[in-house]
């Protein structure tokens, strides 16, 4: 899933997360993580933000990794406001940034 959403391929990605639920498998973490990182980079902060909606619904705990990605998602796609509040949450939700997070972040 890493190799096709890296390739840029996220279409080709996400249809193996369908089949991994199909199939009685959870997506973890480094799953989701993945995913929202590459979606990001493809300009999708949407689907992005719709794979992180998943993963909290699952019960799964966001990392630095996790908000690092969205972040650079809402970067890259111009909104700031969001990518300020992804980085508030991720204060509020006692994630502590790493170096990192702050290049991630608009000026």
């Amino acid at each position: 899933m890493n190799g096709f959403s890296r390739a840029g391929k996220v279409k080709e990605a996400l249809t193996i997360l369908d089949e991994m639920r199909g199939r009685g498998m959870k997506p973890n973490l480094y799953t989701f993580n993945c995913l929202i990182y590459n979606l990001g980079i493809a300009g999708k902060a949407e689907e992005a933000e719709n794979i992180y909606k998943e993963l909290k619904l699952m019960g799964i705990k966001p990392d630095v990794f996790t908000y690092n990605a969205l972040i650079r998602a809402y970067s890259t796609c111009g909104d700031m406001d969001r990518a300020y509040a992804m980085y508030k949450e991720m204060m509020v939700r006692g994630c502590n940034p790493n170096s990192e997070t702050f290049p991630q972040l608009p000026n």
